[in-house]
């Protein structure tokens, strides 16, 4: 499964929503998204079938969860992850969060 992970950049760098600040924070992340995605699927791959939350991911990893949920959006997309069916609750909102599990 992991020697399927694409090796090239990506294309066209971090959306943005086209405000000064917005634009700014996508050419900043935009050489270490592949990078960020591989810690992010690695960790992923050692929750095994309990799988992880954005949040959980984020604390364990300490990223922001601004920069992990573009991560396994983009994951998800490319059939890297997915939706388990469960929810767990989030420590800090008491929210249900999707748990994502390696495919």
């Amino acid at each position: 499964m992991t020697s399927a992970f694409p090796q090239e950049a990506i294309p066209f760098g971090a959306p943005h929503s086209g405000s000064q600040t917005s634009r700014e924070a996508a050419e900043k992340i935009t050489p270490h998204m592949h990078h960020l995605e591989r810690v992010v699927l690695d960790y992923l791959i050692s929750c095994g079938p309990k799988g992880s939350t954005n949040d959980e991911t984020a604390r364990a990893l300490k990223m922001l969860p601004d920069t992990v949920r573009p991560r396994v959006r983009w994951l998800v997309m490319h059939n890297f992850v997915y939706d388990s069916g469960m929810t767990r609750k989030v420590e800090l909102t008491g929210r249900r969060a999707t748990v994502w599990v390696v495919s």
